[in-house]
């Protein structure tokens, strides 16, 4: 909403975002907490959906251990898996290679079924 108000020859009907590896993370919360419409559409490229099924070494750094006695709440709050059935508003395009090493297949196969089970149509590459 900023960039409408600050910038006003954008055109609000037109908006997307997207974003590829932890960008395609960012991209798909955006959309999932999107209550004001802002975004029309996105793209997640090989998003990170569970942080638990991530790069140890990159998480852990950051997020700690997904344990009770560390931060287990951090990484279920973070989890995009938990926020995508509030996708539905808004027109969803997920693609992912099958041989992309950092963010596995596994992640967005996992998103596609909750997508699927939501009714929420969307478009897979």
């Amino acid at each position: 909403s900023h960039l409408h108000k600050d910038l006003p020859f954008i055109d609000k009907t037109r908006t997307a975002i997207w974003g590829w590896s932890y960008g395609g993370y960012a991209a798909g919360m955006s959309l999932a907490m999107d209550t004001k419409s802002t975004f029309k559409c996105g793209m997640s490229v090989a998003p990170v959906t569970d942080w638990t099924l991530y790069d140890s070494i990159y998480t852990e750094r950051f997020m700690g251990l997904p344990t009770l006695g560390d931060n287990v709440g951090g990484y279920e709050q973070g989890q995009l898996l938990n926020k995508a059935e509030n996708i539905k508003s808004n027109s969803y395009y997920l693609i992912h290679g099958t041989l992309d090493d950092n963010v596995h297949y596994q992640q967005s196969l996992l998103l596609a079924k909750i997508l699927e089970e939501n009714d929420i149509l969307f478009r897979q590459q």
